[in-house]
């Protein structure tokens, strides 16, 4: 990526972002800046010629270990553990298919990795679109959830092993 990634601000036009998704679409011009707000999540763009060219947004939850796959969940305790959650990654048309939605998602992932060294997380969490998306995540190294199809998640084990240098 090029550019630098920035929390969205006010400043930062949203007004022709078209990623091809009405309800993505919709997000980053209508409500991403209040969510910020209220702290319910955190939108971060790429801005390309003064304009927003890609975003993903990040908030907290939690996943109860009978959602995970029975090989991990043995291993956590019995109760919800953390989460962090890409409640919505984007490209504007104009910039996809160049590995720009891959080099965002490695962003996301980067910051979710740098907050597992000082807060509790076990996973990141995806709720893909569609099977399109649901793809991209796979090559990516998310693992479905076995009775969710289009979650997926990547363990901060795995993170850890992506970005520890």
């Amino acid at each position: 990526m090029d550019v630098p990634v920035y929390l969205l601000e006010s400043k930062h036009d949203r007004s022709q972002f078209d990623c091809g998704e009405p309800e993505l679409n919709a997000f980053i011009k209508q409500y991403a800046t209040q969510n910020a707000r209220n702290s319910l999540s955190k939108t971060h763009v790429w801005v390309k010629n003064d304009a927003v060219a890609g975003f993903y947004t990040l908030s907290m939850g939690e996943i109860s270990p009978e959602n995970m796959p029975a090989n991990l969940a043995k291993k956590l305790p019995r109760y919800p553990v953390a989460i962090a959650r890409i409640a919505r990654l984007a490209i504007d048309k104009n910039h996809q298919g160049n590995g720009n939605g891959r080099a965002l998602l490695l962003h996301a992932l980067e910051n979710c990795h740098r907050l597992s060294n000082t807060i509790g997380m076990y996973a990141v969490l995806v709720d893909a679109k569609h099977q399109q998306a649901k793809a991209f995540y796979l090559r990516n190294d998310f693992q479905p959830l076995p009775d969710h199809e289009l979650t997926l998640f990547i363990t901060t084990q795995t993170l850890k092993q992506l970005f520890s240098h």
